[in-house]
């Protein structure tokens, strides 16, 4: 999707909303009365205070920085319109109001403020602070913490402003606009939620990579080949390290890290003249080798069980993808066994002396809970019979949600197939018992539901961060 499809539903209030302020302004009342607000020409007062009233992220002062009101101006029709106009130009107000009253020669502005439902990212505008960039657009949405309204005119006037900062420090590169969309849940239509600057024509023409050695430089720079000739983005080059990191992992550098951001410059080359280049910082530790897993805790599943999920063997390499399946293997085990509360608090122990990782566990099972009563309803007489004579899981059995899934797939595929039934099912927990109610899965459940009733998800608390 281009840019400008994704502003179509943006709606332009402005003109609209300013003319028919203005036109009411303009309006006598009833019997030629001048109305509310609306100043005789000819007595020509003078505005003495500015009174602004309604906002919210705007302050008042702002608001009569916009509107370009001073103290002295003659306050009359004219005065009332142009602020009206000027001030929903700025596409920040949803609705504005004015007038003039005459006993405090105050100019009151009634202002509604439009929503700032629109984040901005500035993506690779390396050569500028967070600070500096928050500064510039502080010129066009005064109060700016990273979202504005979403018009198109406030859009393209933030891109003219990048445009001319791009251009006043010399570089090429051209600033485009990337909105992110997504479906309005209610309205079902598209919705612009983020919208990114990023400059074009600004290649990423090197990477060196200081402190590696494990993985050399060249490998890097090897694996690197898809971002190298193309824009510079910090969010696919930062992926790319987090990719990197990732390997060492694999080779038991379960230490290895990038703490500072990569540096970014202009490369200044013959052959990346409008290029930059990024320096990457990596420290890679030491190789690990396995020494296993201290349990804490109650034991109430044996260890060597639990253990065999990390397929690790005392003095392997500590690879970390597999240190990360056995954690994560840890927990379904305890839920099969009925302890469907188990937390567990995990870390490890690194000790660079010995190059030996021990991964310490502290299980907190909880109650074990066991299958109560069966409940079959919404289906017919003969399918419930079915479901009835094909359970296996036999009241005061440890309750194991993944085989009551399991159970609903096979009846599925196998003795209902024919019937095109879909079912799914629900959890109601009484104390440390659980019932289940099995019932015909309604249109677009998608069926086999476990967990519907009050039951609490099970929770894991682990730090495996070095």
């Amino acid at each position: 999707m281009d840019a400008s499809t994704a502003m179509r539903p943006i709606r332009e209030r402005g003109r609209l909303v300013s003319a028919v302020l203005f036109a009411l302004a303009m309006a006598p009342a009833p019997g030629g009365a001048p109305r509310a607000g609306v100043v005789q020409t000819g007595s020509a007062p003078r505005v003495e205070t500015i009174d602004v009233r309604g906002t919210s992220q705007l302050t008042p002062a702002q608001v009569v920085a916009l509107s370009g009101l001073r103290p002295g101006v003659v306050a009359d029709n004219a005065l009332i319109g142009a602020t009206v106009n000027r001030l929903i130009a700025t596409d920040l107000l949803a609705n504005v109001k004015c007038n003039y009253d005459p006993g405090r020669r105050a100019f009151v502005i009634d202002v509604v403020e439009a929503p700032r439902a629109l984040s901005i990212l500035f993506d690779n505008f390396f050569l500028w602070t967070d600070d500096e960039l928050r500064q510039s657009m502080d010129a066009i949405v005064p109060g700016f913490t990273g979202a504005m309204p979403s018009t198109e005119r406030l859009i393209a006037r933030v891109r003219a402003m990048l445009q001319a900062m791009v251009s006043a420090r010399g570089l090429p590169s051209e600033v485009v606009g990337l909105p992110d969309v997504k479906m309005s849940a209610t309205a079902r239509t598209e919705e612009l939620t983020r919208y990114h600057y990023r400059l074009k024509n600004l290649p990423l023409c090197a990477l060196h990579v200081h402190g590696a050695s494990a993985i050399p430089e060249s490998a890097w720079i090897d694996r690197a080949a898809p971002l190298l000739g193309s824009d510079y983005n910090p969010l696919a080059l930062g992926g790319f390290i987090r990719q990197m990191l990732a390997e060492y992992g694999e080779r038991g550098y379960l230490a290895a890290r990038s703490d500072t951001p990569p540096v970014i410059a202009m490369a200044g080359t013959a052959a990346c003249a409008t290029g930059v280049t990024a320096d990457v910082e990596v420290a890679e530790g030491i190789p690990y080798r396995w020494l296993g897993v201290a349990w804490t805790g109650p034991t109430v599943l044996p260890p060597q069980q639990l253990a065999a999920g990390f397929a690790l063997k005392k003095g392997d390499v500590a690879v970390r993808s597999k240190i990360d399946r056995g954690v994560a293997a840890i927990q379904p085990a305890y839920q099969r066994a009925g302890y469907l509360d188990a937390a567990l608090e995990v870390s490890w122990r690194l000790d660079d002396a010995a190059a030996s990782v021990t991964l310490d566990i502290k299980a907190m099972p909880g109650p074990q809970f066991t299958m109560g009563e069966l409940t079959v309803a919404d289906v017919s007489d003969d399918v419930a019979k079915t479901i009835r004579k094909d359970w296996n899981l036999r009241a005061g059995r440890p309750y194991d949600a993944a085989a009551v899934a399991d159970f609903l797939s096979r009846e599925e595929s196998g003795p209902l197939y024919s019937r095109h039934v879909r079912l799914q099912a629900a959890e109601t927990r009484h104390g440390s018992v659980v019932d289940i109610t099995i019932r015909r899965a309604s249109p677009g459940s998608g069926g086999r539901r476990t967990g519907a009733g009050p039951a609490k998800a099970a929770r894991s608390e682990i730090s495996l961060g070095v």
